[in-house]
């Protein structure tokens, strides 16, 4: 049970990571600096 818990957290930090990361590389691209 604890592995499965774990193995979702990680899965659904990696998604909020990763959206985090791709609003991010947009401003940074459509941003003039």
């Amino acid at each position: 049970m604890a592995i499965i818990t774990t193995i979702t957290i990680a899965i659904t930090a990696y998604r909020v990571f990763t959206k985090i990361f791709i609003v991010f590389g947009l401003a940074f691209t459509r941003s003039p600096f």
